[in-house]
């Protein structure tokens, strides 16, 4: 073989070789940058599910605090809120769910409270999502 041909071959095969590592490269730190962006993405997701869970389980034990269940709009966002978040959540999550979910419902049934007479007892309750957020903490920092 004339070592023309050897250099042009060489050339040809560096050449290639270094355009397949690039291309690696660039597909792997993509692939990469993906994932980083779509786990973001899931965090932020559950993020505002808990969030919402929160708010809406807010607003509905201050509302049990001082009426009866007559409108069951709030309980019904509060149940879908958890149909959505068992779609992902570990079971932890969904415990604390239907504790505080528990907790509203309990309320609904039992005396108004009258802030003059708050015992407590009564003050330790309205903290009800404590063991809830301390369980999306876990999860949140896990995923």
């Amino acid at each position: 073989m004339d070592s023309a041909y050897i250099s042009a071959l060489a050339a040809l095969a560096g050449s290639s070789i270094g355009g397949l590592a690039t291309f690696a490269t660039t597909w792997l730190n993509q692939s990469y940058q993906h994932k980083i962006q779509r786990h973001s993405n899931e965090r932020a997701r559950r993020e505002k599910l808990f969030g919402d869970f929160m708010h809406e389980a807010a607003s509905a034990y201050s509302d049990a605090m001082v009426n009866k269940l007559e409108n069951s709009t709030g309980l019904v966002n509060l149940y879908s809120l958890k149909s959505r978040m068992s779609l992902f959540s570990g079971e932890d999550v969904l415990q604390e769910a239907d504790k505080v979910l528990q907790i509203i419902i309990d309320r609904y049934f039992v005396d108004e409270i009258k802030y003059s007479n708050m015992s407590p007892s009564v003050v330790k309750e309205l903290d009800l999502l404590r063991d809830f957020t301390g369980a999306c903490k876990k999860e949140i920092t896990r995923f």
